[in-house]
């Protein structure tokens, strides 16, 4: 499975992989890699549990320092009362914002896109999506760009 998800890297298809994994396997994925069990899943009731209703049951533990080099320090590495603190922060962004339609997306996909196209082939994405991210939350917030 290791070697075929590097394979499947190189070749620009690891999405295609995982969703091959799914359709087979089912949307919950129970796996062992180098003697450590952990679950993958794609079930919407289980990714709420995991994110919201049951977060005090799952933590990060050990495995934080790996996900906080990929995600930086913010509410997808976080436990306990620093991520009820970030939560709560975002919610009560998404509950005063009326999503009505998309549109307010348009402008910053559309930029997203063009940064995206015109780098070059080896291309780092994080600061790409962090400037879509900044751009669209302070457009919704604050009605304006950045």
């Amino acid at each position: 499975m290791v070697y075929r998800g590097f394979k499947a890297n190189s070749e620009q298809r690891l999405l295609s992989l995982f969703s091959e994994f799914y359709d087979n396997l089912g949307p919950n994925i129970e796996q062992t890699l180098l003697g450590a069990t952990g679950f993958v899943t794609m079930d919407p009731v289980n990714v709420e549990a995991i994110l919201s209703s049951r977060f005090n049951d799952i933590g990060f533990g050990p495995r934080r320092n790996s996900f906080w080099a990929f995600l930086g320090d913010g509410i997808f590495t976080r436990d306990g009362v620093p991520w009820k603190h970030s939560r709560e922060l975002l919610r009560r962004q998404f509950v005063r914002m009326q999503y009505q339609s998309l549109e307010a997306f348009n402008e910053h996909v559309d930029n997203l896109v063009e940064a995206i196209r015109r780098a070059p082939d080896i291309i780092d994405l994080q600061p790409i999506f962090f400037r879509y991210t900044l751009d669209t939350k302070t457009a919704l917030i604050f009605n304006q760009g950045t």
